[in-house]
């Protein structure tokens, strides 16, 4: 309880000489601000003091009377002198009751809760960022075992294989697509090594062949001129046989890259099938040639000298691969928008084992024979056949029965369909 002035004059709490050190606690200037009548001087503050900071309203009361020794609000209050009345007092004045509280208990359970608050979010972050980096790197093993298996490719391990998690997420098709890449490099390289390997075997035996006739003839062996006649005739079989080779790598090479120009035109391939019959019944009376074209014409929009290519290609090697006397059949027709390209023969025919590598370069079924003067050959014609059709939009077809020959088909657009297929094309296009 204070006076009009601020002072304190009793304490629920205080007693004796302890009473003045309440003064600590009362604002004074708000007590004569609340008793002058500002509204919001009562309005509860904060202030600090020895003991600990404290919240503090204060309120006005009607006084007690003349000698009250405000024992009602410190009981234990020893007697003092009693409150002096001046002149212009009135029956109705009122003091000012002060209302404190500590708030220690308060800024206690305050930093408790604040410091449970940052240790538990500390451990809890902490913990968050362990598992985290479990998980993190659970989740990423997979895709370490993929980097180390990319490493072990790049490296030169093409069989290295990743393990396929039975999750199919992501990473699961990510372990399915590297499998499939490391296959096809593997397959890649295995190709090009043979590829390699059979280019030098082929380049080396023609050329072994030359460094022998040479021998011969520098050594003198060869005196008459039939032997001279004949050693020179064989060195240029060979050297045409490298030849044919060289070209057909390099043809071979420019297909692959796309650097072997087309020059598409309409090709009247009943004229071409009728070219390479007349050649060949020339040059290999030996055979039964015959030529069966249902069309007298039927264009097709290509390379004239590839498809020339394709028949001499075919031709060859059915001539290579049938015995003298044997027959060779060539047939032409049209199929709706296609033209039909056979040739068929009754020669040694493929077996089932060989038949489907027979379009890989250097692959020759009759190993035996494959460098003897009537069937040596480069291994390179269906594959160039099959590069050629397929640059042209068609397809190469092979049926063979060991002793029973071989019937090779080749489909090729006809103008007739190039045309119907692009206002096919046009028809649906949107406006």
């Amino acid at each position: 309880m204070t006076d009009a002035s601020g002072r304190v004059r009793g304490s629920s709490t205080l007693t004796g000489d302890a009473v003045p050190n309440a003064s600590g606690l009362v604002d004074a200037a708000r007590v004569r601000q609340l008793v002058a009548g500002r509204a919001d001087a009562g309005h509860p503050y904060q202030v600090a003091t020895a003991r600990g900071p404290y919240l503090v309203a204060l309120a006005l009361v009607p006084a007690a009377g003349p000698g009250s020794k405000h024992g009602r609000i410190a009981p234990g209050l020893p007697a003092g002198p009693p409150t002096p009345t001046t002149e212009g007092q009135a029956a109705g004045q009122r003091e000012v009751l002060a209302l404190a509280r500590s708030l220690t208990p308060v800024a206690t359970a305050t930093m408790y809760v604040w410091t449970l608050t940052v240790a538990g979010t500390t451990a809890a972050l902490l913990l968050a960022t362990a598992l985290g980096a479990l998980l993190v790197r659970h989740a990423l093993r997979p895709l370490t075992r993929v980097a180390a298996a990319a490493d072990a490719v790049a490296g030169g391990d093409y069989a290295c294989r990743v393990a396929v998690p039975p999750a199919r997420d992501e990473v699961g098709r990510l372990a399915v697509a590297f499998n499939a890449m490391a296959v096809s490099v593997e397959d890649a390289v295995a190709t090009q090594r043979r590829f390699v390997a059979d280019a030098a075997h082929e380049l080396r035996t023609p050329l072994t062949a030359l460094g022998g006739y040479a021998d011969v003839l520098l050594l003198g062996a060869a005196t008459s001129p039939n032997d001279l006649a004949t050693a020179l005739e064989a060195m240029r079989g060979e050297t045409r046989r490298m030849a044919r080779l060289v070209n057909d790598l390099l043809a071979l090479a420019r297909l692959d890259d796309g650097a072997l120009p087309l020059l598409p035109t309409e090709v009247d391939l009943a004229a071409v099938l009728r070219d390479a019959y007349a050649g060949a019944r020339v040059l290999h009376a030996d055979r039964c040639l015959t030529l069966d074209s249902a069309v007298p014409t039927l264009p097709v929009y290509g390379d004239a000298d590839r498809v020339r290519q394709v028949v001499a290609n075919l031709l060859d090697n059915a001539v290579k691969f049938s015995e003298p006397g044997g027959h060779i059949a060539l047939a032409l027709c049209r199929d709706r928008t296609d033209a039909l390209l056979e040739v068929r023969d009754d020669g040694i025919g493929i077996a089932p084992e060989d038949l489907p590598h027979v379009r890989e370069r250097f692959y020759r079924a009759d190993r035996a024979r494959s460098h003897t003067t009537e069937t040596g050959g480069t291994g390179l014609g269906l594959a160039i056949v099959q590069e050629i059709v397929t640059a042209h939009g068609g397809s190469l077809d092979i049926d063979s029965r060991p002793g029973r020959g071989t019937t090779v088909t080749v489909r090729l657009p006809s103008v007739d369909g190039r045309i119907a297929r692009v206002r096919t094309a046009d028809s649906v296009r949107p406006a």
